[in-house]
């Protein structure tokens, strides 16, 4: 064995040695009820701490910022990844109290983060669940987050009711196939009445109804920048051009990221003639602004 690749084999043995240490230590200040101290921290705690975890089952999990409630373990890590350390709804602006409205705010994960960033911005929140309202408004309130609103309804194109598929966790949506379960709907254009800095939307493919009914009310004139997560899913992924164009035609410059085929989405499978990726269900994230 050469020299270099001895030392390369002892580096990475060392570095095993540095992780299971760490994650050690992390498990340790876990058990004597001490809060995580990094993002690295909190990783480690929450892949530990769902790894044991059921399905859909509540609980309370401790970050640096403070206790959660939570609906399900394994939606609480991916929120954590994507919104505190991937920082997918980050956003600068010269504002001090930026408005921003959040539609589907879950447990309140990216609440928090806005919070964070802009403590004096005016969020309005959207959650259609009745159960995680619940629990958003509990750890609002726990965290004692100032300027904050929870509607308990579904964004969409018009008030009223719709059927809604509650996955108890962060997948429900508007599923206009079923009409067992219905909550209420509220149009997101009537609520746009002043400039918004930040439109954020998690609504598992409600957001095609919703950004045209934005277009064509003339409401986006009013959205400076929009992060909103695609959900290509059965036999509607040729929305997506005409989400792209209408977007384009309302003076909005367009950028993409977190891009994936996503097999795991719920909905019916959809065929593709390819290996790479043999179902066409897909999920990306669209980030809109003005120029």
């Amino acid at each position: 064995m050469s020299v270099a690749v001895s030392e390369f084999v002892l580096n990475n043995q060392f570095r095993r040695i540095i992780r299971a240490g760490l994650r050690a230590y992390y498990c340790a200040r876990h058990t004597f009820g001490l809060k995580p101290r990094s993002e690295r921290e909190t990783d480690v705690r929450l892949a530990r701490f769902t790894a044991r975890e059921q399905r859909y089952r509540p609980g309370r999990f401790s970050f640096p910022f403070g206790p959660i409630s939570y609906v399900d373990g394994p939606s609480l890590r991916y929120q954590f990844q994507e919104i505190f350390v991937q920082k997918c709804y980050d956003f600068n602006t010269a504002e001090t109290a930026p408005v921003i409205i959040d539609c589907g705010g879950n447990v309140g994960m990216s609440v928090i983060r806005f919070k964070q960033l802009y403590p004096e911005a005016t969020v309005t929140v959207i959650e259609a669940d009745p159960e995680i309202a619940a629990v958003l408004r509990r750890n609002i309130s726990s965290l004692n987050l100032t300027h904050v609103s929870v509607i308990n309804a579904a964004a969409w194109n018009r008030d009223g009711e719709v059927s809604f598929n509650a996955e108890h966790a962060d997948g429900g949506r508007v599923d206009e196939s079923q009409s067992s379960n219905r909550v209420m709907a509220i149009r997101l254009a009537d609520l746009i009445n002043e400039p918004v800095d930040m439109l954020k939307m998690d609504i598992e493919g409600a957001e095609y109804s919703v950004i045209r009914d934005l277009c064509q009310s003339g409401k986006v004139g009013l959205v400076r920048r929009l992060a909103c997560e695609i959900h290509g899913r059965d036999d509607k992924n040729d929305r997506l051009g005409d989400l792209l164009s209408i977007l384009t035609a309302a003076g909005l410059r367009l950028t993409f990221n977190f891009a994936r085929s996503a097999p795991d989405m719920p909905g019916n499978d959809v065929p593709t003639p390819f290996s790479a990726v043999p179902d066409g269900k897909y999920l990306l994230h669209l980030y809109a602004w003005r120029p």
